[in-house]
């Protein structure tokens, strides 16, 4: 009897495992579902910065990883890019 539940427990630990690594592993749905939704954000985001460098005329535009030590506070096109998001989100 006891090497029975032995067995039971460890079948069910086993498929416990393999649940957990089919949904929250590397290649599990979460991380695919994640991967999806970061794709799609950072779409979005190219798209209104895109839209803000052609109508302000920009021929370049960095992102906040570059080592920028100083830079004026009319450069920031934070809110323009929001903006831009805002706006296509309504349509």
């Amino acid at each position: 009897w006891r090497k029975e539940k032995e067995t039971e427990i460890s079948t069910k630990e086993q498929r416990l495992q393999q649940y957990q690594a089919q949904k929250a592993g590397p290649e599990g749905e979460l991380y695919r579902k994640q991967s999806q939704m970061e794709y799609e954000l950072l779409s979005k985001v190219k798209a209104a910065v895109d839209q803000v460098a052609i109508s302000k005329g920009y021929d370049f535009i960095f992102d906040g990883s570059v080592a920028l030590l100083y830079g004026k506070p009319t450069h920031d096109l934070t809110d323009d890019v929001l903006f831009e998001l805002r706006k296509a989100k309504g349509n």
